[in-house]
């Protein structure tokens, strides 16, 4: 299972809701088990978009692939946050520390 607490603030989030605690049922139609699944598919993917869909929502959440790369390291200056990942998750590489 996956929880997603709240997104994170940046601009591609505009006009989705921020409901906390959902729990990501897929990525790409593809279903999720677990976070390092979820982390392996985002390094995997290549389609141009991606979908997040998540247990009993349902709005689903997408966004250009290329812009969430392009954010990542935006959202997490702004949040004060110092690595891509845990501990745990540093081996799926991500371009990333």
């Amino acid at each position: 299972v996956v929880l997603a607490n709240r997104m994170l603030p940046h601009r591609m989030i505009k006009g989705y809701s921020n409901t906390p605690f959902g729990t990501i049922a897929s990525v790409n139609g593809q279903a999720v088990e677990n976070l390092r699944q979820v982390a392996e598919l985002l390094r995997d993917l290549e389609d141009e978009f991606l979908t997040f869909e998540f247990h009993g929502e349902n709005e689903k959440i997408v966004f250009r692939r290329k812009a969430m790369i392009e954010a990542t390291e935006d959202i997490l200056a702004d949040e004060g946050i110092r690595y891509h990942a845990s501990s745990d998750l540093r081996d799926i590489n991500h371009g990333g520390p």
